[in-house]
């Protein structure tokens, strides 16, 4: 681990230092325009060079980002450019991951933004905590408590942007990115906050989210659609094996938020399907799968009329062909949530 320097500064004097080392992975694809901004950001957060370090993972990049990244690591020392084989978002995340040194992890994402002195701030308030497993800083509260007991104020987060973790706890529990397209942040963040972690939430707005390249949400490629499809469904099957794992049914409340949390994500993947383009055939298998992986039916997470249309015209386009096929003709998609 890194020996720590402690300055003087105008939030944290040098007899509260804690020295926390800090990694940043930021997965770099075609971000040329962005880049240069996310790191400045990064710079001003108020910390010392020597506290943090900054991975610059390129996934396979086809404009001028590789060049960026080697031109930022060279003129820094705690910044390190890697280059591996086009993988996609969460492989490039979890390579990241892996040459993470600090004591903390958090990933940033190139077309975002960190507000002055955000992390500086939320790693202090954290450091007057015994034991923290998470921290989120971009909260418009305070919190302090277990994984389940967050759940039960916040519901699941939808994006692990904004968190930052400790090393040690990702490791113990295996935390990890899975190869998914869309599905893989929120079921990494979710993942964390199920498994027994202690979490404090610092009131202070200080990450800007940018509009991500990674976003498959728009998506009209059959052949897209069809991996979102497949992934939405492992995604499913996942998360349910966690809420098993560490037994969040013996918390009632947490529970049915995370149902909750579950049914709303069918959204993207039924209008994925309706992308997708399925023969009558492939149609049958997948409604076979849905079920199977208790994926249908689909359950109301708002008890509101117009929650309970969405989820009828869910169910009904699952469960018939018919259905399936006049959505399509009609080009009818789920209103976004």
């Amino acid at each position: 681990m890194k020996q720590q320097k402690i300055h003087v500064n105008d939030i944290i004097m040098a007899d509260e230092a804690t020295g926390i080392n800090l990694s940043i992975v930021i997965p770099v694809y075609n971000e040329e325009l962005n880049l240069r901004e996310c790191v400045a950001t990064i710079e001003n957060q108020g910390m010392p060079d020597d506290s943090y370090e900054v991975i610059l993972v390129d996934d396979g990049s086809q404009d001028g980002s590789p060049k960026i990244c080697d031109e930022i690591a060279a003129k820094n020392s705690n910044y390190i450019s890697v280059h591996p084989q086009h993988a996609g978002k969460a492989e490039a995340i979890n390579y990241g991951l892996a040459l993470a040194t600090g004591k903390w992890v958090m990933v940033v994402y190139a077309c975002d933004r960190l507000i002055s002195n955000g992390l500086h701030y939320a790693l202090h308030v954290a450091s007057q905590h015994q034991y923290i497993d998470i921290i989120r800083y971009d909260c418009n509260k305070d919190f302090l408590g277990t994984g389940r007991h967050y759940v039960n104020h916040f519901g699941l987060p939808r994006t692990s942007r904004g968190f930052i973790f400790r090393v040690e706890f990702l490791n113990k529990h295996h935390v990890f990115m899975h190869d998914y397209i869309y599905f893989e942040d929120p079921l990494f963040v979710s993942h964390a906050i199920m498994a027994n972690s202690q979490i404090i939430c610092v009131n202070r707005d200080s990450y800007w989210v940018g509009e991500d390249l990674y976003d498959y949400r728009k998506n009209k490629k059959v052949e897209v659609a069809r991996k979102l499809v497949r992934d939405g469904l492992k995604a499913n099957s996942h998360m349910f094996s966690y809420m098993l794992r560490y037994n969040i049914k013996n918390n009632p409340v947490a529970y049915n938020l995370c149902i909750d949390h579950i049914n709303r994500d069918k959204v993207m993947v039924v209008n994925q399907m309706l992308v997708a383009n399925y023969s009558h055939s492939e149609f049958k298998r997948l409604r076979h799968q849905c079920k199977k992986q208790d994926f249908y039916p689909v359950f109301r997470w708002e008890r509101t009329q117009r929650c309970r249309r969405k989820v009828n015209n869910m169910n009904r386009i699952i469960n018939s062909w018919f259905i399936y096929k006049l959505a399509r003709l009609f080009n009818y998609s789920i209103e976004e949530y």
